[in-house]
Parts: C-alpha cells; sequence; structure tokens
C-alpha cells in the first residue's frame, strides 16, 4: 500500500491561494501592497500647481478672488491630506479658518457645476491614489 497523497488544501490554507507554486508565487506579487505614500499638504500643493500652472507663492497672496487653484489645493488639503483649517488657514497667507471653510464650500459647488475644474481635481485625486 502506498501512502495516500497530501491535502492539497493546505497550501491554501497557509497562503489563502490554491494552485500550482508558478501561480502562488505570482498571485503574492499581484497581492502585495504598493507602497503609495500618502498625501501631504506640500505633495499636494505641488500637484496643484503643476496642473493650474502656478507657483506655490501665488497660492498664499491674500486678497485674491475666484482663484481657482487656491480653491482647489484648499479643498484637496482638506481632502486628501486631511489638514486642519487651521493649519490650512497658516499655509495660505494667514487668512481666517471661516475663510478656509469659505473657500473649501465654494470649491465644492465649482466642483459640481464645472466639468473643467472637476476633471483638473480629479487628475490630482489620481495622482494620490
Amino acid at each position: 500500500m502506498t501512502t495516500p497523497p497530501g491535502n492539497p488544501l493546505r497550501v491554501a490554507e497557509e497562503t489563502g491561494v490554491l494552485g500550482s507554486p508558478e501561480f502562488i508565487r505570482r498571485c503574492q506579487e499581484w497581492l502585495t501592497p504598493i507602497n503609495i505614500p500618502s498625501p501631504t499638504i506640500d505633495g499636494i500643493l505641488e500637484s496643484v500647481c503643476a496642473e493650474f500652472g502656478t507657483t506655490l507663492e501665488s497660492l498664499s497672496i491674500r486678497g485674491q478672488h475666484n482663484h481657482t487653484a487656491r480653491d482647489a489645493a484648499v479643498l484637496l488639503g482638506r481632502e486628501l491630506a486631511n489638514e486642519s483649517l487651521e493649519t490650512l488657514a497658516t499655509r495660505f497667507g494667514a487668512i481666517s479658518k471661516s475663510s478656509i471653510s469659505e473657500i473649501t464650500k465654494r470649491a465644492r459647488e465649482r466642483e459640481i457645476t464645472d466639468a473643467t475644474f472637476r476633471s483638473r481635481l480629479e487628475a490630482i485625486r489620481e495622482e494620490w491614489r
């Protein structure tokens, strides 16, 4: 009498994948997390400047109204980097926290109504996914 074959599910129990050793190796490579850096406010500002063709300095100039790039930077700073109102207020030229809230609200509304603005935001979001 010969020894019965081993349990083929043992490998699946250990690796979570059932298949040949080569298939299991490839699956493990595919399933290994990719180290994508977490969004930082500095990285987001660089992305916004590149997308909107502006400079970091221009994002912090006080008194400018309808500054599309600045609106995008504030919105994405809140959304992607989860920055506080206070941090963003300081970063954008020592404006008030309520101004940051207003800019965020305006940018969200504009994203709904302005397809070009929305596509630019999506391009930056995609960069950080």
